[in-house]
């Protein structure tokens, strides 16, 4: 908690979770304290493995801000899906007050696997999709998308995705070659 974590140009990320159970709660991640400047990350959150993490949580203070991070915001990639984790009431992409001055590169939130639940963030001035889902069965629910370079959701999954209220039209696109 607190903490603001630049400069990890490494495709890592500048938070990697390999394992269960973890907690990411209250801090800057790809911007410096108050939510400006700083040095972004390759990746601003990597989780490449694991069950039962969470990443943001309901109350204000818990919430991270995850911007100004070359690559995605946030990735859950690789193994054994994302069963049970939670990523909750975020600001990813845009400053602490809102504006477009700072975003991540490419996604907000990149899910390679299934098993997550994505609910209540504010998801906005990405340089890529807002969400984008390369697996199925991940629940999507009341995240704000606005201002995305590209779709707010672009959804590649071969079996469904669950999304529920909302607060932006999703949309989908269609994998390559179709």
């Amino acid at each position: 908690r607190g903490l603001s974590i630049t400069g990890s140009a490494g495709g890592d990320g500048g938070i990697y979770v390999d394992g269960n159970n973890n907690v990411i709660v209250g801090n800057f991640i790809g911007v410096g304290p108050g939510g400006t400047g700083g040095g972004g990350n390759g990746i601003g959150v990597m989780l490449y493995n694991g069950t039962g993490n969470r990443i943001g949580d309901a109350l204000p203070e818990d919430r991270n801000l995850i911007t100004g991070n070359t690559n995605n915001g946030i990735r859950l990639a690789c193994c054994n899906g994302a069963t049970r984790t939670e990523i909750r009431n975020n600001l990813i992409g845009g400053d602490n007050a809102g504006e477009a001055t700072i975003s991540n590169g490419a996604a907000g939130i990149e899910l390679d696997v299934p098993g997550a639940t994505v609910a209540d963030n504010v998801i906005r001035f990405n340089g890529g999709y807002g969400i984008y889902v390369k697996a199925g069965d991940n629940q999507l629910s009341q995240n704000a998308l606005a201002g995305n370079a590209t779709r707010g959701i672009c959804n590649l999954a071969v079996t469904p995705v669950t999304t529920l209220r909302m607060r932006s039209r999703p949309s989908t696109c269609r994998p390559l070659g179709q």
